[in-house]
């Protein structure tokens, strides 16, 4: 007969799995995040969310496991903002339960500007240095990177009774992306002289940094080596708690039809 109207705040943290990050589902390295929601939820227990979260992504190849990626001392970080839609499920009703289990789904727009510092620790964005050739004139085929990507967040939960207008989520999210530009590393090498006429030293310098480490190579590597994994998506998952109030009673505006033009002692519901 009627939907409810909540607001909610959230908080956690967040974690990326990509080339600098060669673990999956580990606390290494993640960042806080926070964000807030609006849910419109039916007494069957489906509810729709518009949410908004800010964060930070990170990871760094010093962190790795193998000896491969470790030494080619690649680092970014990056402010995160993501704008979602999403639908969930409750497995149980709160009416009798103190938890519920639910699972959700959905889509997301999200926002990212990875940088990185040299090694005098100076802050640059890693976009406009074409590290990988995006944008140079001698490859056509490989595009300069925007700002925003898609994403499927798809989880589990469980929700907390609280009281009659106050409910606590427990949530895990994994998002699916479709780019592998999250961390600026996905395909070869460019050519050394061809970023350096176009781009300038500093590119150079942060596409290629093993030299920063020692007894690895000074020579920038030749056209066309391998830098990142070109085969693998980025993505990125979350694990956080949110506190969701009630706002007001909606009534369904169906259900007020259908009871105005019902008759008095009409015994069905049409």
């Amino acid at each position: 007969m009627s939907q409810t109207i909540w607001h909610g705040l959230h908080t956690g943290g967040m974690n990326y799995q990509g080339e600098l990050r060669d673990r999956n589902l580990t606390l290494q390295g993640s960042r806080w995040l926070q964000g807030t929601n609006i849910i419109l939820a039916s007494p069957a227990g489906f509810h729709v969310s518009v949410n908004y979260t800010y964060g930070m992504l990170s990871g760094q190849d010093v962190e790795n496991d193998r000896y491969v990626t470790r030494r080619r001392n690649l680092h970014f970080e990056t402010n995160f903002h993501e704008f979602s839609i999403m639908g969930r499920q409750r497995l149980g009703r709160t009416r009798t339960t103190l938890l519920s289990p639910y699972f959700a789904a959905g889509a997301a727009l999200f926002r990212i500007n990875p940088y990185t510092y040299d090694a005098i620790g100076k802050k640059w964005a890693l976009f406009p240095l074409s590290t990988e050739g995006q944008g140079l004139s001698a490859y056509p085929g490989i595009w300069s990177t925007g700002h925003f990507f898609l994403s499927v967040p798809m989880g589990v939960g469980v929700e907390v009774k609280v009281s009659r207008h106050l409910r606590a989520d427990i949530e895990f999210l994994a998002r699916k992306t479709f780019t592998d530009r999250i961390d600026d590393v996905s395909g070869r090498y460019p050519d050394e002289n061809l970023l350096l006429s176009e781009k300038g030293f500093k590119a150079v310098e942060l596409s290629y940094r093993a030299d920063e480490l020692l007894y690895e190579s000074p020579y920038f590597p030749a056209e066309g080596t391998l830098r990142g994994n070109p085969a693998t998506k980025d993505n990125y998952y979350s694990l956080q708690i949110s506190c969701r109030y009630l706002l007001r009673t909606w009534s369904n505006p169906i259900e007020r039809v259908r009871y105005l033009f019902r008759g008095a002692d009409w015994p069905y519901r049409f």
